[in-house]
């Protein structure tokens, strides 16, 4: 909801609605013609259900951008960590990342400090290959239309690119 009142500030003259739902079960009073999945959240959304319901809301004809890491290739086991610190405003911000990969998830366990308070996370994700994703959304009816490797949407080489944006 924070978010969506920062949206609204800045989309003051667009005609657009912002609504607050769960993915999986998601419903809207007509369909719409776009749907935008950013910064590799796809894999740690409940991507079955949310997919099915976002094809029976969106327009024939509408787009499905999923913007995403490009993985070519999925890294094994533990990954060098980083740290980053933030001094705002009084506040010291630590924070502490371990990655490590099993299969197709990727777990970063994350370990905030503010101001001498501890707070810990773990995020899972799901990895998904281009192949992998494209077959996927294929099976809800979704076809894939172009793709890009950078936010220039220039086609560059998939071998060097750090993201992708698969538009069904």
């Amino acid at each position: 909801p924070a978010l969506i009142k920062v949206a609204k500030t800045k989309a003051t003259r667009l005609p657009v609605k912002f609504k607050v739902q769960n993915v999986a079960t998601m419903n809207f009073n007509q369909p719409f013609d776009a749907a935008i999945c950013m910064l590799s959240t796809f894999g740690e959304l409940p991507y079955q259900p949310m997919l099915g319901r976002l094809k029976q809301f969106l327009k024939p004809g509408g787009i499905f951008i999923i913007d995403s890491r490009s993985w070519a290739k999925i890294p094994k086991g533990k990954q060098p960590g980083g740290e980053t610190r933030i001094k705002k405003g009084g506040m010291l911000i630590l924070s502490k990342v371990e990655e490590y990969f099993r299969g197709n998830k990727r777990v970063r366990d994350i370990t905030y400090t503010f101001n001498g308070k501890i707070f810990k996370d773990k995020i899972v994700t799901e990895i998904f290959t281009q192949e992998r994703l494209v077959a996927l959304l294929r099976k809800f009816g979704f076809m894939l239309r172009k793709v890009f490797y950078d936010y220039s949407f220039q086609k560059t080489g998939q071998e060097r690119a750090r993201r992708v944006q698969l538009v069904f």
